[in-house]
């Protein structure tokens, strides 16, 4: 990994990178506001029905590189029973970070959760859409699952989420409108439910200008909500 100087890079009018470490980042990596990063690992294969479960790492690269290992489920390996889907991915997340690096939040593709990390005691807190699935839907011989979470953006006060909540599409032709944005704080309390008129099924949040952008996958057109006027 690469700590890429931007200023002196301008400077120079060439790529100057003040640390390259040896270092192996996971599904999602954030820098901290005190130089660690934030490591999150994805499910691990092992078989169609077993896997190693999500976890998250604390590392700091100097002086001397440490590791802090964070798990997230209480068990070294889960196991399911679907033959269509891998029971890794039925614990499939986006991730995002909050600024001042004090917690994570994981949005979860095959359930309506949240889970919460505190970074620095490693707390985990989940927070689950009354009456939605649980993890019994890894024991389910279902064809096909419905999709909650697509994306996950986050800012100091609030986490922005893009929602479907039906039956996943089959890859084919194009995407659904998925204009729904639920937005929480970082209790895990549901505050509000954006309605957009265009589809947002990959968000990423604009902290300076406070903006919400998509790109509409079908048409390669780029959009925002300006979070101010909401």
């Amino acid at each position: 990994m690469a700590y890429w100087n931007l200023t002196k890079s301008l400077t120079k009018g060439e790529a100057v990178y003040d640390t390259i470490v040896s270092y192996s980042p996971g599904l999602f990596f954030f820098q901290m506001p005190d130089s660690h990063v934030f490591n999150v690992e994805s499910t691990q294969y092992t078989t169609m029905t077993e896997a190693v479960p999500p976890y998250c790492e604390r590392i700091s690269f100097s002086p001397n590189q440490t590791t802090q290992k964070i798990p997230i489920y209480k068990t070294d390996l889960i196991r399911g029973e679907n033959e269509n889907y891998p029971a890794g991915t039925l614990l499939s997340f986006w991730s995002a970070i909050k600024p001042d690096g004090s917690k994570l939040v994981q949005a979860m593709n095959y359930l309506p959760q949240l889970n919460t990390i505190d970074t620095h005691s490693g707390e985990v807190v989940a927070y689950r859409k009354k009456g939605g699935p649980g993890y019994s839907i890894l024991q389910s011989d279902a064809k096909t699952f419905d999709r909650y979470y697509i994306c996950v953006q986050a800012d100091d006060k609030y986490i922005y989420a893009p929602y479907w909540g039906k039956e996943q599409w089959d890859g084919h032709g194009s995407l659904p409108e998925i204009n729904e944005i639920h937005v929480f704080d970082w209790d895990g309390n549901l505050c509000y439910k954006l309605t957009a008129d265009r589809s947002f099924f990959v968000a990423s949040l604009d902290p300076v200008r406070n903006r919400l952008y998509s790109r509409d996958w079908n048409t390669d057109d780029i959009y925002y909500l300006d979070l101010n006027e909401l």
